[in-house]
C-alpha cells in the first residue's frame, strides 16, 4: 500500500515539475524502483505459506514460517528498506520546489549530496531490518529446535516477548523523535 501511494506522489510530483530530462530521468528511476519492488512484494506476499490453525500442528506451522523466512527475509528487508530512498528522493525535490518554485538543474556537488542522501537512507533502514529479520529467523529456528526435542523453555519466550516490547519502545520513541524533527524543519521553513 504505501509503494503504491509513493508512485502515486512520485507522478504528482513530476505533474507539478517541468518536464526537463533530468526531471524525466529522475521520475523514470523512482517510478521503476517503486513499480519492480511492487511486483516483488506481490510475489513475496503470494508465496506466504497458507497455515489452518485448526489443521496444522504447531511443529508444522513453524517449519513453514522458517522456510518463508529462509526464501523472503532478506529479500523482504531490502524491498522493504527501498521505501526510504524513495521518501528522501521525493521529499528534496518536494523541498526544493517549495523553496525556489521549481528543482533547480543540480550541479556535480548537489547530485552527489543527493545520491550520497539517498543511499544512507537505504542504508539506514535497510541495517535494522535485517537485524529484525534475523532475530525473528533465531527465534523461530529456536523454537522449532525445542518443539523438535520436546523441551520447550517459557522463560525463553516469555524473555523474548520482553525484548520485543522493548525495541517496540524503542521504535515508538525514534519515531516520535523523528516527528519532531520533521516538525522543526517544516516551521523553521515556513
Amino acid at each position: 500500500m504505501l509503494k503504491a501511494v509513493l508512485l502515486l506522489a512520485s507522478l504528482l510530483t513530476f505533474a507539478a515539475f517541468d518536464a526537463s530530462a533530468e526531471h524525466l530521468m529522475l521520475f523514470l528511476a523512482v517510478g521503476g524502483v517503486l513499480a519492480a519492488s511492487l511486483a516483488v512484494q506481490w510475489r513475496m506476499l503470494s508465496a506466504i505459506p497458507t497455515i489452518d490453525p485448526g489443521q496444522s500442528s504447531t511443529l508444522e506451522i513453524h517449519r513453514l514460517l522458517l522456510g518463508y523466512y529462509a526464501s523472503y527475509g532478506r529479500l523482504a528487508a531490502f524491498i522493504q528498506a527501498l521505501n526510504a530512498p524513495v521518501f528522501f528522493v521525493l521529499g528534496s525535490s518536494l523541498y526544493l520546489f517549495i523553496k525556489y518554485g521549481a528543482v533547480p538543474d543540480p550541479g556535480l556537488d548537489d547530485r552527489i549530496v543527493f545520491w550520497t542522501g539517498a543511499t544512507l537512507a537505504f542504508l539506514m533502514g535497510l541495517v535494522p531490518l535485517l537485524f529484525v529479520h534475523e532475530r525473528q529467523r533465531r527465534h523461530l529456528a529456536a523454537n522449532l529446535a525445542e518443539l523438535e526435542s520436546e523441551t520447550l523453555d517459557p522463560s525463553r519466550i516469555e524473555r523474548y516477548r520482553s525484548a520485543t516490547q522493548r525495541l517496540a519502545v524503542v521504535l515508538a520513541l525514534l519515531l516520535l523523535a523523528g516527528a519532531v524533527v520533521l516538525a522543526v524543519l517544516a516551521i523553521r521553513m515556513v
